[in-house]
């Protein structure tokens, strides 16, 4: 089986989804009627389209073309899937392995300690800073995969591996688990203390983000998912875990 492929599939869970989408749920609206935009999950990571298939031959062609960086990675954090019976079961019963992997990886996100959801959120954040067009696709859902590719490839070795690492973490919880997932009860929260801590005269600005939703432009969406960023980093305790909770449920 191409654990290679399954877990590099699944890593676009790491991203989450639109926040606008969600904003037109909670303003009781439909995602449909914001420019006719349908609520879209920000596109997963298909980074088999640099991998060969391995196998028997990994030896060989790591001779002729030695693996990336990246590639490193994915290998390295793929032995824990290949021992894994659990995500073994799930994969196998189903015909499409990445949607699986996607779909497990995305749900798991909310099972993660606090130390992996801050790391999840400070990856999030630091590629934010580094790409106005990753940074608004968080909002809006919408994400070129070779935009997102590139800006990836830009972490450090640290940071690379932390990407891998929780994405692996976040779909492994989620095939061992049996638990309901923990509830989404922080949004609400958030967005008042996104509106609470910004300058009176910007607050019009932030409501007309959230009656948007999706459709909005992309410097007023990247914008705003800065504004989602600081407000989280200034939270501590019990209501930053909500909120990065909430973050991870979209």
């Amino acid at each position: 089986m191409d654990y290679y492929s399954i877990l590099a599939a699944g890593l676009g869970g790491a991203l989450g989804g639109a926040l606008g989408a969600l904003l037109l749920k909670v303003l009781g609206r439909d995602a449909q009627s914001a420019g006719g935009q349908a609520l879209t999950l920000v596109p997963a990571l298909l980074l088999a389209t640099l991998f060969s298939q391995l196998g028997v031959g990994e030896k060989l062609r790591d001779v002729v073309s030695p693996p990336s960086r990246m590639e490193r990675i994915v290998r390295r954090h793929s032995k824990a899937l290949e021992a894994n019976p659990h995500l073994k079961r799930r994969l196998e019963a189903s015909s499409d392995k990445s949607q699986v992997g996607r779909e497990l990886s995305h749900l798991g996100l909310r099972r993660l300690s606090m130390a992996d959801m801050d790391t999840w959120h400070q990856l999030r954040a630091r590629l934010a800073e580094s790409s106005g067009a990753i940074c608004a696709g968080f909002w809006t859902g919408r994400l070129a995969e070779a935009q997102l590719l590139a800006e990836l490839d830009k972490l450090d070795d640290q940071g690379l591996d932390d990407w891998f690492r929780v994405s692996m973490t976040a779909m492994l919880l989620e095939a061992e688990s049996t638990a309901a997932l923990p509830a989404d009860t922080g949004l609400e929260a958030l967005l008042e203390q996104v509106m609470a801590r910004l300058p009176e005269g910007e607050r019009p600005r932030m409501l007309q983000a959230f009656e948007a939703g999706v459709g909005l432009g992309e410097a007023e969406a990247c914008w705003a998912m800065k504004n989602i960023f600081q407000t989280v980093a200034g939270l501590s305790g019990a209501p930053r875990e909500a909120a990065l909770r909430s973050l991870a449920a979209l």
